[in-house]
């Protein structure tokens, strides 16, 4: 019998990551960058400098966090967003790139950016390691 407690932030083991679009899996290194960089000159550069897809892979992440019911944000997670619920909102109705990156720019920070990736990212690294420990 498995534990189900143990996967906060799905419902499901990370082997099943049906909501973790492809796009999100190709920039994975990208975000991980993002995430890893402490300067803020440097992080802007990044989102100033990122491609489209990689732009659009953040806002994908947006759009599941809210949109998706196997999502399910522990109480600190749920706390760490709030601040930054109008951001990410607006991050996940923009469908273009340019609108994406005229929100990042402008609005939230980069704790909001960090508070929305880092569940996902964690997850998504957890179903990677997984499934390289299997094979």
């Amino acid at each position: 019998m498995t534990n189900t407690r143990q996967f906060s932030f799905l419902k499901m083991p990370p082997n099943n990551l049906p909501i973790i679009g492809t796009r999100v899996r190709r920039n994975y290194e990208f975000l991980i960058r993002l995430l890893n960089t402490r300067s803020s000159h440097k992080r802007a550069s990044m989102l100033n400098t990122a491609t489209p897809d990689q732009l659009l892979a953040i806002v994908e992440i947006g759009s599941n966090v809210l949109k998706c019911p196997e999502f399910c944000l522990t109480n600190r997670q749920r706390s760490c967003l709030l601040p930054h619920a109008t951001f990410v909102r607006q991050l996940a109705q923009s469908r273009t790139p340019l609108v994406a990156r005229r929100i990042i720019q402008k609005g939230g920070g980069f704790g909001a950016i960090s508070s929305l990736l880092i569940p996902v990212l964690f997850e998504l690294s957890r179903s990677l390691l997984s499934k390289n420990t299997s094979s």
